[in-house]
């Protein structure tokens, strides 16, 4: 059963230290990771690029 689709995770948690130009996806992606632990992988519309998450911070940019 599907719950949600299309849905922006909000956490509780400010990201400031983004690169510019990412967004929605890449800020709850590194949101997410900051308050649970988990990994995210965010995947750039425009660009196609791939940004791995983990404690609130990017940890690899593909």
């Amino acid at each position: 059963m599907i719950h949600s689709a299309g849905t922006y995770l909000r956490a509780d948690v400010e990201v400031n230290d983004l690169p510019r130009g990412l967004g929605a996806r890449h800020t709850a992606a590194a949101a997410i990771t900051a308050v649970s632990s988990s990994v995210a992988i965010a995947i750039s519309e425009s660009t196609k690029r791939i940004s791995v998450f983990r404690e609130g911070k990017r940890v690899m940019n593909a």
